[in-house]
């Protein structure tokens, strides 16, 4: 009986200890204030994939044309992730612009978290999720001669190696190291980006006056699949649709 509550002590002790080390930050504490608007703030919502990345790599064009050279612009994601090759295209197309770009994560899951990784500030909320995980290539798809696709492949693992080293050395840690901690999912949340080397700073996020307002789009019920025309705010931080006007045939 004694063994048992000294192993129980010794094993609450411990995740204090741990708890501590990992202690977020407090909510009422001072934080900088970045004002996001229109004019310099592009939404990364969704999947990626050559058809979104399309759209957001054009948005980020267009907004740096019309501001200074130093002036940032905001990427506000919320996305689990997709395509690696659309994210890389993503990738070039930022970095390709003189503006920093700064991140601000609601979720950057999977090929979403590469690229915060890849840009300027890394800037977190106290609600951010960043998840990342072992890379996997999906069904590989080739018509060429049988050399030609195992050369495609060999490619593309060499890309992906590439990336995953830039990714350690962002995070501080070997490209071993990194691959041990994707080998199962991991994740962390609010400030504990910071101490986890995921995410630079914690800040407050302002949606200032030509993001208030509302915009349609087409919607999806996560839950039941019903589709319809959402009403949504401008606001990139107020993320499900406000009301929905769901199609009559469902």
């Amino acid at each position: 009986m004694v063994k048992y509550l000294f192993l129980l002590l010794f094993s609450l002790l411990t995740f204090s200890a741990y708890s501590q080390a990992l202690e977020p930050l407090e909510l009422n504490q001072p934080l900088r204030v970045i004002t996001i608007e229109e004019k310099n703030m592009v939404r990364i919502k969704g999947r990626f994939n050559l058809v979104n990345v399309s759209k957001w790599g054009d948005e980020i064009i267009s907004k740096a044309s019309k501001l200074k050279p130093e002036e940032p612009i905001y990427l506000v994601i919320n996305s689990g992730g997709g395509s690696i090759g659309a994210g890389r295209l993503l990738i070039d197309i930022a970095r390709g612009i003189p503006n920093p770009i700064h991140t601000i994560t609601l979720y950057a899951g999977s090929m979403a978290f590469n690229l915060v990784q890849y840009m300027d500030q890394r800037l977190v909320i106290h609600v951010s999720k960043l998840m990342t995980h072992d890379a996997y290539m999906s069904q590989f798809s080739c018509n060429s001669l049988k050399r030609n696709c195992l050369d495609q492949m060999d490619m593309a693992l060499k890309d992906l190696n590439e990336l995953e080293k830039h990714i350690a050395k962002r995070l501080g840690l070997t490209l071993e190291q990194y691959k041990k901690i994707t080998e199962l999912e991991r994740e962390s949340i609010g400030a504990r980006n910071i101490q986890e080397g995921f995410a630079d700073e914690l800040v407050r996020v302002r949606c200032g006056e030509s993001l208030i307002g509302y915009f349609e789009e087409e919607y999806t019920n996560p839950y039941n699949g019903q589709e319809g025309i959402g009403k949504f705010s401008k606001c990139p931080l107020i993320v499900f649709p406000l009301e929905v006007e769901y199609n009559s045939t469902w």
